[in-house]
């Protein structure tokens, strides 16, 4: 059987695929490929896996049954051009990296670890408590709202528990243990749940319902001060309106790890904004590695493995994707 790695997030981690007995004939190619070279690997290709699937690849790979995305979100997916009975599975592993960089966020923007550190190098003590200076914050006794309550959601909650906060959500589903939450509810309810947040942080997929879900209106309904943490997708939220309310002083802060623009080969290294959040001190800014570990990397492609081995076996995949979860 053959499956096809597409592109270099799947190709640099085909040694994590390499177990004895695999019934698999492993082929290696890039988006940008020659049309020869794409029709002679994706033509009789049984499975693929790849980040996103669109119509060029599609054309190549008439014949495929399973797309393996190594990853959790399904946005780089034309839906459109994946064959009938092609089952599409997704992997995860993800979600504590993703946790605890988000507790780090909460943590860094209350207290000031940066600051604090900056300042003591040169011999300044004027954030001192010898000099009677400012005092900084807590995490503790504040409500941590949380919109997707998936596997991410769960993971912060367990986690901003342990930190003694209040943790409420609004999710697509009902959450599956609602012990772990002081208040729950679904989408709908958001607007309902806004104005409790001391933290807001995103961790929904992007789909068409969730693109530009947190707007101008909905981050008014936020109390002052209040922090906005992304972790999911940067469409989420309304750029420009972000940018305002962060300017304004309205919204205490904001962490982003993800972002509206990334590298292409046009521009391989743009700035990830349209708006100049880089002039806003109130900010904390990352390139999308919130899940980047090597013990994330070892479950997520233990994962695919996994789902491989099963597909040659005729067994039940995992994490597989319904067209309805767009």
């Amino acid at each position: 059987m053959r499956c096809v790695l597409v592109d270099p997030y799947a190709t640099r981690n085909l040694h994590r695929l390499d177990r004895p007995g695999a019934a698999w004939n492993f082929v290696c190619v890039a988006h940008d490929d020659s049309p020869v070279r794409l029709a002679d690997a994706l033509g009789t290709a049984d499975a693929a896996i790849a980040q996103g699937w669109d119509a060029e690849l599609a054309h190549y790979a008439p014949h495929l049954r399973l797309l393996q995305l190594p990853n959790a979100g399904t946005d780089g997916v034309d839906w459109s051009v994946i064959p009938q009975g092609c089952i599409v599975a997704n992997a995860f592993g993800h979600a504590i990296p993703i946790a605890e960089f988000t507790l780090l966020a909460m943590l860094e923007i209350r207290i000031g670890v940066r600051q604090l550190d900056t300042t003591i190098r040169k011999g300044d003590w004027s954030l001192s408590h010898r000099t009677f200076g400012p005092t900084h914050g807590e995490v503790s006794g504040a409500t941590v709202g949380i919109v997707g309550f998936g596997r991410i959601g769960k993971a912060i909650a367990a986690r901003a528990r342990a930190f003694d906060m209040a943790v409420i959500a609004v999710s697509r589903t009902r959450p599956e243990d609602p012990s772990m939450l002081a208040w729950s509810g679904s989408m709908d309810a958001l607007e309902e749940m806004l104005p409790r947040c001391d933290f807001l942080v995103i961790a929904c997929p992007l789909t068409e319902s969730t693109r530009n879900l947190i707007d101008a209106r909905r981050l008014a309904l936020l109390p002052p001060g209040a922090v906005i943490i992304n972790v999911a997708r940067g469409e989420i939220i309304n750029e420009a309106a972000l940018f305002d309310e962060l300017k304004s002083g309205r919204l205490g802060g904001a962490a982003l790890d993800v972002w509206w623009r990334y590298p292409s080969a046009a521009d391989p290294a743009p700035l990830p904004f349209h708006c100049p959040f880089d002039t806003l001190p109130n900010v904390l800014m990352s390139p999308h590695v919130s899940a980047w570990t090597e013990a994330m990397l070892a479950r997520r492609w233990s994962e695919v493995a996994d789902n491989l081995d099963r597909f040659a076996r005729g067994l039940p995949l995992r994490n597989t994707v319904h067209r309805d979860q767009r």
